[in-house]
C-alpha cells in the first residue's frame, strides 16, 4: 500500500471537513481555500498523483471473439 501526504502551508487553509461512513467504508471531504496560484497548482498535482497511485492497475483482458451458434447451411 502506498501512502500519500499533503502539506498545507500559509497560502492554504482547511475551512471545513466532513466524514460519512457506511459499514466498512468512510468518505472524508475536505474544503481547502488556497490564496496562491502556485500553491493551488502544486496541490492539484499532488491530489492527482495520490489518486493515480491509489487506483489498482486493471489487468488487460484479451478480447474474445464473438461466438455465434451455427444452425447448418440452407440447401
Amino acid at each position: 500500500m502506498t501512502r500519500s501526504y499533503l502539506s498545507i502551508d500559509e497560502h492554504s487553509t482547511i475551512t471545513n471537513y466532513s466524514v460519512a461512513s457506511k459499514g466498512a467504508r468512510a468518505v472524508v471531504k475536505l474544503e481547502i481555500v488556497v490564496t496562491d496560484a502556485e500553491e493551488l497548482a502544486w496541490l492539484v498535482r499532488e491530489i492527482s498523483k495520490a489518486q493515480a497511485e491509489s487506483k489498482p492497475a486493471k489487468p488487460k483482458q484479451k478480447q474474445q471473439p464473438l461466438a455465434l451458434p451455427y444452425y447448418g447451411g440452407s440447401s
